[in-house]
């Protein structure tokens, strides 16, 4: 009996380990909600939607694409007048 009682307190101390965080919780949610916010707005600078092309660009004249991009406005076209 008189052994157990060092292994019950030396556990018992054991058990109380404190691992403290450098800032409060909510700002862990905080940062990475301005983080992901910014690696978004980086993804879409570098992204084509970023820069829309001109009005003019809508009305070329077809034949003198070439026949890949011609096939390929074709196809755009009669998807999109369904």
């Amino acid at each position: 009996m008189l052994q157990a009682n060092p292994l019950i307190q030396a556990a018992e101390e054991g058990a109380h380990v404190v691992n403290e965080l450098p800032v409060e919780a909510h700002w862990f949610g905080i940062i990475a909600f301005v983080l992901f916010t910014l690696m978004f707005v980086a993804t879409m600078t570098f992204s084509p939607r970023s820069s829309l092309p001109d009005a003019a660009d809508h009305h070329q004249d077809p034949s003198a694409l070439p026949s890949d991009e011609a096939h390929a406005v074709a196809s755009y076209e009669a998807k999109r007048n369904r």
